[in-house]
């Protein structure tokens, strides 16, 4: 029961009620007492008159005023996407904290990473990075493979802008690639050959498994796995290729130098020249060394065959040459090998030799126009590889552009070559021209405009230069040893010439002197 404020009659006893019932606020009582004793017949109607009476109180109360929520404004997502990048063309003192600072101008970088070759930089380093793109657009323009990139804009003009302006840098389109240190792959190509329970053909296949998951790897995956350890390991087990295993081995290396000569050339400051990104650690692995003695080997063993064809193994190895050199100065010999090679592959391919059979022929017949068909398409693109491998030689480099074309045209070959892998040629590939082979083409159209509008005494005149050029890199090219040996019995026939004629006057002299005595 709660007090009220109005006098009521009590419902007992008829006097003044000071109390109120507590349920129903309707009834009153004058005490405790009176409400426990007349609660019997109260109950009945108590629930009735608490209904009516809230009833009222709500008619009697202003209507609320509504509740109004404020409007939520739809929350706007950045279009963030995480980015890979590939620099390069670092200098040897380049750091993580630089390339962090320099890159954080654009994005949050998340990781720089910067590999090591026998303590030493190489040159090139991976950085993962979180961009927001202006919008949708640009967001999904990121993902086309052929279109350019809004953060690449942005890093390049920050690039070119201060003193790294060498820097070069690339995304890396391919969403599965992790930029992590790659496996020691020189401990698992050293175990192969190393084992004592595979026979030759067992070694083979586990190498060429690798050989096949380095095909699947991109460019920037096989920088990271093949460093100086990993190249002086595939060096120190290459000999002279006469098994299955070094085979394998050398198709591993085709690969490798392959791939690297398709990869973005990088300044050589020892030499003020353009280099491949693998270059300076094929050459501290004495790799160059090693497939110039095999090449120089087949080759020379290949010339002593009647048939003067050249095996795949050489032509492979002149191709590994070219892609190692891409870009470097190439002895006049070693170009005199590549090109000797190349003319015959070119004869070969003028020839025909390989034709298709008729539909109407038996089955053997068609099961050996399916093989020929297949030796073709492999020998076209042998063929298509190492014209490439040709014209990225030459491509930076106008001593070897000039030799090059120089034995083409004196081998009647340059009209084959200026034709292959175009769009007028019916054995291209695809219908589009390489950019080794584009600026080869270009480089062999300038020179033989250039020699056509030359007055034939200075032709005359060019020619005895050349060869005065060639004797002299000859000579250069020779042994120390050689050269020393030559220099040495030049010297002994000088004293012996010496002796004779001082002989000779002392003769004269004796005969002079008796005839004057007479």
């Amino acid at each position: 029961m709660t007090d009220s404020g109005k006098k009521n009659i009590c419902e007992e006893c008829s006097k003044a009620g000071i109390m109120q019932c507590g349920n129903c606020k309707s009834v009153f009582y004058c005490s405790r007492e009176h409400q426990i004793k007349n609660w019997q017949l109260h109950k009945l109607k108590c629930n009735i008159l608490k209904q009516q009476f809230f009833s009222k109180q709500e008619q009697q109360q202003p209507a609320a005023k509504p509740v109004v929520k404020p409007i939520e404004k739809p929350v706007v997502k950045p279009f963030e996407k995480t980015v890979q990048l590939f620099v390069y063309n670092l200098s040897s003192i380049t750091t993580e904290k630089q390339l962090q600072e320099q890159f954080s101008k654009v994005g949050t970088v998340v990781s720089v990473f910067l590999p090591y070759s026998r303590t030493i930089k190489r040159g090139f380093g991976f950085i993962t990075m979180k961009y927001n793109y202006s919008n949708q657009a640009q967001l999904d323009k990121s993902n086309d493979l052929s279109g350019s990139d809004e953060i690449l804009d942005k890093l390049t003009n920050i690039i070119n802008n201060t003193l790294n302006y060498e820097q070069q840098v690339r995304i890396i389109k391919d969403p599965s690639f992790q930029i992590t240190p790659g496996a020691n792959e020189s401990q698992n190509i050293e175990q192969i050959f190393a084992s004592n329970d595979l026979n030759d053909d067992e070694k083979a296949q586990k190498l060429n498994n690798l050989y096949i998951q380095y095909q699947k790897e991109i460019n920037e995956k096989l920088l990271l796995i093949f460093e100086v350890e990993t190249l002086s390991v595939i060096q120190s087990r290459l000999n002279n290729c006469s098994t299955a295993s070094e085979r394998v081995l050398m198709n591993i290396v085709d690969l490798i130098t392959e791939r690297n000569a398709f990869m973005p050339t990088i300044q050589d400051i020892s030499i003020v020249r353009r280099k491949t990104i693998l270059l300076t650690d094929i050459r501290k692995s004495y790799l160059d060394t090693k497939i110039e003695r095999i090449l120089r080997i087949k080759f020379a063993e290949d010339e002593k065959n009647e048939i003067k064809q050249y095996s795949e193994l050489t032509e492979q190895l002149v191709r590994i040459f070219l892609n190692i050199h891409k870009g470097q100065d190439i002895g006049p010999d070693m170009i005199e090998i590549s090109v000797s090679v190349i003319v015959q592959m070119i004869i070969s391919q003028e020839q025909g030799s390989i034709k298709q059979n008729d539909d109407e022929q038996g089955k053997m017949e068609k099961d050996i126009s399916i093989i020929d068909d297949e030796e073709r398409n492999r020998k076209l693109d042998s063929f298509r590889k190492i014209i490439n491998a040709l014209g990225g030689a030459s491509r930076f480099n106008l001593n070897n552009q000039q030799r090059i074309i120089d034995l083409l045209k004196s081998r009647n070959c340059v009209e084959f070559i200026l034709n292959f892998n175009c769009e007028n040629d019916p054995i291209a590939h695809d219908g589009k021209v390489s950019p080794q082979l584009r600026d080869f083409h270009a480089g062999i159209q300038k020179i033989l405009k250039k020699q056509l509008n030359k007055d034939p005494i200075e032709q005359e005149q060019e020619q005895k230069s050349k060869q005065q050029e060639q004797v002299q890199e000859q000579k250069q090219s020779k042994g120390q040893e050689q050269f020393n040996e030559q220099i040495e019995d030049e010297e002994e026939q000088e004293e012996k010439d010496k002796y004779e004629k001082m002989k000779s006057d002392k003769d004269k002299r004796e005969k002079q002197e008796e005839d004057g005595e007479e």
